[in-house]
């Protein structure tokens, strides 16, 4: 998929995703990415008037994207707040100009935990909760709210800088594919696991994060990134973008009313050329 630039185009693009909402499929062009997105809460939490437990947002400026997918983990206490309170912390530290690595990165995750700690002890639980349901949410909330992510920074070629970067991080089971000329590239097979998440009280469970970094030139390459989180589990292992559009239409039917979906769902694709 490719996106020369057009002077016509916008340079700058910015999305952020409603818990509430159901976001059906959209295309944004800029002069340098192509951005595809959706995202719709499960039926069950459409239904009952709850927050999806999913959260993602993207941004454009220029030679710039960053985005951020959390799946807040339902077995945490309030898996919404966490996908939400994590991701938006997440996309803005990517917004600001600074070198990304590894180290910057835990020490930034780590910092965050007195605040979601302090802002989960404030989340009331309704006052005609049961009793011994009200205990299973206590002891849930002594836990801390937990969420799985995967963000990143794209830095494209431009004048006066002729190599661009990719930049992701990544802990849980969202899942993450690359395609360069449309051959699909491996990334860290195995990493990819639900055992791994952030906690608002523990700060890392299962390991620490993992890092991917690429260089790419002025190659005249198009590249396509794809992330999503199980709601569409059933993209995993499809190739072919025709195929892979298909699938997503057919899951998107259930936002006709037409089927039904058992997970939340979020999906981002971003493609440029170098």
């Amino acid at each position: 998929m490719r996106n020369k630039f057009t002077r016509t185009l916008p340079s700058s693009f910015e999305w952020t995703s409603h818990q509430n909402e159901v976001y059906p499929l959209a295309e944004k062009l800029t002069s340098r990415f192509t951005c595809r997105y959706t995202y719709s809460p499960s039926d069950e939490t459409l239904e009952s008037g709850e927050a999806s437990q999913d959260y993602l947002a993207v941004a454009i400026e220029g030679y710039s994207c960053r985005f951020v997918i959390c799946d807040g983990v339902s077995l945490s206490y309030r898996g919404d707040f966490a996908a939400r309170f994590l991701g938006s912390r997440i996309f803005g530290w990517l917004g600001q100009p600074r070198e990304l690595t590894k180290e910057g990165f835990e020490q930034f995750l780590y910092e965050l935990v007195p605040e979601a700690s302090e802002a989960a002890d404030k989340l009331e639980i309704p006052s005609d909760v049961p009793l011994l349901l009200r205990e299973v949410l206590e002891e849930k909330r002594s836990r801390g709210a937990e969420s799985m992510y995967l963000c990143g920074r794209i830095e494209l070629p431009e004048a006066g800088r002729s190599r661009g970067s990719l930049w992701l991080a990544w802990q849980g089971d969202c899942r993450l594919r690359r395609w360069v000329d449309n051959r699909e590239v491996t990334i860290e097979p195995g990493s990819f696991v639900t055992k791994e998440r952030w906690s608002g009280r523990q700060g890392f469970i299962g390991g620490s994060p993992h890092v991917y970094t690429k260089e790419f030139l002025k190659a005249d390459e198009n590249h396509r990134l794809m992330i999503y989180t199980d709601g569409f589990k059933r993209l995993d292992g499809c190739i072919e973008p025709s195929a892979i559009n298909v699938i997503l239409n057919q899951v998107l039917i259930k936002q006709a009313g037409k089927a039904h979906l058992e997970d939340d769902a979020s999906w981002l694709e971003l493609a440029w050329t170098t």
